[in-house]
């Protein structure tokens, strides 16, 4: 059976343990046909205890990254903002890996990266038949995503778009099923378009992917 789209979410208890958080974890680089663009994007590194920000501190040095890429940061004492560029050298995407000190405890967090190639240009002749409109799939959840004490409660909805117009459940029943997996697991916990989540289901954290098969 054939995956058609899918998308992923992550639900948190921060109880009182610490966690950290960063505001972008992904991001796509414009590329040329067969590199990237010079460019750059920015996440920001947010620590809490339980649901309480606290103070956390970045060390550049410490960061390992792929080469052509480089990491800066503005030093703020209370959630530092990094940069993050990409030379013309880089031709594939990959990892960063950013300690993330909060007192005498680190916290390795990942930031993933990607490069957008561009198509190379087409002899001239006849113009191509039109290619199939776009699918794609995203999640929300009705209650956000961080918990505190294990009071979670949240439905999860998977929004299925064709060309950028969100489709019917009749629509998408005629495209396949929507199914749910949890921690990359093999077997889905759950089939349509919702997933309810309660405390039962997530211990300290859990990513549940959604999958339009068909």
């Amino acid at each position: 059976m054939a995956i058609k789209s899918v998308d992923q979410i992550s639900i948190v208890d921060v109880t009182d343990a610490y966690s950290v958080i960063l505001t972008s974890e992904t991001h796509a680089f414009l590329g040329s046909t067969n590199a990237a663009r010079a460019g750059s994007t920015t996440t920001q590194i947010v620590a809490l205890q339980g649901a309480s920000q606290v103070a956390c501190s970045v060390t550049v040095s410490e960061i390992t990254k792929p080469t052509g890429v480089t990491v800066s940061s503005d030093g703020h004492a209370m959630s530092p903002t990094l940069t993050i560029s990409v030379t013309t050298s880089v031709t594939t995407g990959g990892v960063i890996k950013i300690p993330v000190h909060i007192g005498d405890i680190t916290i390795t967090k990942e930031f993933t990266f990607t490069i957008a190639f561009t198509g190379a240009t087409g002899s001239t002749g006849p113009t191509g038949a039109a290619g199939a409109d776009a699918i794609t799939l995203t999640i929300t959840s009705s209650n956000g995503t961080i918990f505190k004490n294990s009071a979670i409660a949240t439905v999860l909805t998977a929004h299925v778009y064709k060309a950028g117009a969100e489709l019917t459940a009749a629509q998408i029943s005629a495209l396949g099923s929507i199914k749910w997996y949890k921690d990359g697991a093999a077997t889905a916990v759950g089939t349509g378009a919702t997933l309810t989540i309660d405390a039962g289901d997530v211990s300290h954290r859990a990513s549940y992917v959604a999958q339009l098969e068909g």
